[in-house]
């Protein structure tokens, strides 16, 4: 099997005409490689290459890229699923349980200081009709036990982790997928590791590079 892995290590790719002109190539080829040849060739992208394959498909990207808020830049953070797992390309084989250990449980790492919201996404037909959100870093407001009532919190202004597309294995994560797995950050100022190395967040990473 032959594929793409864009690992999206530098934000100065976003400036780079070339490198920029070789995403679109490698996207098309994806499409045409895909659907008319039949061949299985998936493209992920993760970290600075979600921003630039943001960027590529959507003209004038500031309309929708937005600074993030700084708990979620270079912080580890929860996902949450917005779709039904057996309607997404990616989870479609785990069982709820599975879902919940491979997924929810861990935390993960992102870096980009760019992001889309549920909301700009929704709002822009380019991207919209032909992707799908699978995942949003999880904002949902603590829930304290004087509340009477679980409210279902609104993921409108959530941030989109995880999209892939409708008709072809191409699969584009904010977070840096190898954090969880290889690097070791600092502990000098923080006195503590971090990067979340839990087991449900290695296993998150485990089961997708399966």
């Amino acid at each position: 099997m032959s594929g793409v892995y864009i690992t999206g290590d530098s934000s100065l790719a976003s400036k780079n005409k070339r490198y920029l002109a070789t995403l679109s190539e490698i996207i098309h080829y994806a499409l045409i490689t895909n659907t008319e040849k039949s061949d299985y060739f998936p493209v992920i992208v993760q970290n600075h290459g979600f921003t630039n394959f943001l960027n590529n498909r959507v003209p004038n990207d500031k309309s929708i890229m937005t600074v993030m808020p700084g708990h979620l830049v270079n912080k580890n953070a929860r996902l949450r699923t917005v779709v039904d797992p057996k309607k997404s390309f990616i989870f479609d084989e785990m069982t709820q349980k599975d879902l919940e250990e491979n997924v929810h449980d861990g935390s993960v790492y992102n870096r980009i200081p760019l992001g889309l919201t549920v909301r700009h996404f929704e709002n822009e037909a380019i991207i919209n009709k032909r992707y799908q959100i699978v995942a949003t870093f999880n904002e949902a407001p603590q829930l304290y036990p004087s509340s009477s009532t679980q409210l279902e919190p609104s993921n409108e202004f959530e941030y989109v982790a995880v999209l892939e597309s409708m008709d072809i294995p191409l699969y584009a994560f904010s977070y840096d997928l190898s954090f969880s797995q290889y690097v070791f950050s600092d502990r000098i100022f923080s006195g503590k590791q971090l990067v979340d190395h839990s087991i449900a967040s290695r296993n998150h990473v485990q089961y997708l590079a399966s």
